[in-house]
């Protein structure tokens, strides 16, 4: 119960501190996410025993850029195409396990997996003159809404495993908790709240798409705790482990959820 109440009083405390800085404005998230998604990144290359100092100045690097408006739609495209084909190629490294012995690879795959998403976080949101409050906090609502829900539904009621190998306690009872709750409360804000500058199509297809996305993100994460013999990535959260524990699922979810807005803009 002890552990129970820290979890969910430091889980609180950082999701509070995200969405009063999502609607205080560009020039405060940014200084809060990049600073999450440092944290985010020393664990992970620490997981993978690399150094993570130029990481760091690259992550500075294309926050300020983004900032300021300077990245051209091009290069986000680029940077978008590489960022998603680091995702999946470990979503296939769960199900076809492959070995990463080269620092080289392991760097490569690295900077488009972490630093890559970290970035379409805030390409998500905008820039420091054009940016969408609503639909950052509905993709970390729904986040939260569907590791929650999948946490205690699975820990009561779970008994198929979902990926033994990887994560013996994740479920499929949870998962499709997860999926459940989060079309739940996308259906309560469409019916109930939702702007009208924002299309009805994002919400519905980001509850849908929502649990899968973040499931593979915290599965890829597990898998390499795994590798690397550590329960969790750090110890800076209290209950989760550390920033790394907590983003897996955004980090992930943010490129996918990018691609989705482009592909609903286009053909809107």
């Amino acid at each position: 119960m002890k552990d129970l109440k820290i979890r969910a009083f430091s889980g609180l405390l950082y999701a509070a501190l995200l969405v009063v800085s999502i609607f205080q404005g560009p020039g405060f998230f940014y200084p809060v996410l990049f600073v999450f998604s440092s944290l985010a990144a020393i664990e992970f290359f620490r997981l993978l025993q690399l150094r993570f100092i130029l990481p760091l100045l690259s992550l500075f690097g294309i926050y300020y850029s983004h900032y300021k408006g300077l990245l051209s739609a091009t290069a986000i495209q680029l940077m978008l195409g590489y960022t998603l084909l680091c995702c999946l190629i470990f979503t296939a490294r769960l199900h076809r396990p492959f070995t990463m012995n080269g620092r080289l690879l392991k760097g490569v795959l690295g900077y488009g997996y972490v630093l890559g998403s970290c970035f379409f976080i805030i390409a998500l949101y905008g820039t420091e003159t054009s940016f969408e409050p609503i639909t950052m906090l509905l993709v970390y609502v729904l986040i939260w809404v569907n590791n929650s829900a999948a946490y205690f539904i699975g820990s009561q009621l779970g008994k198929t495993p979902l990926f033994p190998s990887i994560s013996p306690k994740k479920s499929w009872e949870g998962f499709w908790g997860g999926q459940f709750f989060c079309l739940l409360f996308g259906l309560l804000v469409y019916f109930t709240y939702w702007p009208s500058e924002y299309s009805p199509i994002t919400i519905i297809t980001l509850s849908l798409l929502t649990p899968s996305l973040a499931t593979y993100g915290d599965l890829i994460q597990s898998q390499f705790k795994r590798i690397a013999g550590v329960k969790d990535s750090g110890s800076l959260l209290p209950g989760h482990g550390g920033f790394y524990d907590r983003m897996d699922s955004i980090i992930y979810t943010a490129p996918f959820v990018y691609l989705i807005q482009e592909i609903i803009q286009y053909v809107s």
